[in-house]
């Protein structure tokens, strides 16, 4: 039986899509395009302003960026296996942890 799978994350205005968590997040994030599959063609998520400042520190810092991406994605998937195992104090844990890596993104964002 076919089996749809895909990742979609938004944030305010901005949308972005691919086979997993994380690569939805790069896409979210900017440091990747999103993607429908590992081999498509990729689709540029929407242009926006960015200042000088912005543009030097996002540069700088796409190691770190890669990092929490990573972190985030090992923090989903902790979850959704707590949860899924009924240890929902656990994964309540788990969830906090995704939202302070969320957070973190979020400033390496601007």
């Amino acid at each position: 039986m076919p089996e749809l799978r895909l990742v979609v994350l938004a944030v305010q205005d901005r949308l972005a899509y691919g086979p997993t968590f994380e690569s939805a997040m790069a896409a979210l994030l900017g440091t990747a395009p999103s993607t429908l599959t590992a081999q498509g063609s990729p689709v540029a998520p929407a242009a926006r302003p960015t200042s000088s400042s912005t543009a030097a520190a996002a540069a700088s810092a796409p190691a770190d960026v890669d990092a929490l991406i990573a972190e985030a994605a090992r923090d989903f998937t902790d979850y959704q296996q707590l949860t899924a195992a009924g240890k929902l104090a656990e994964a309540g844990e788990k969830l906090e942890r995704l939202k302070r890596t969320l957070e973190e993104l979020q400033i390496h964002r601007h």
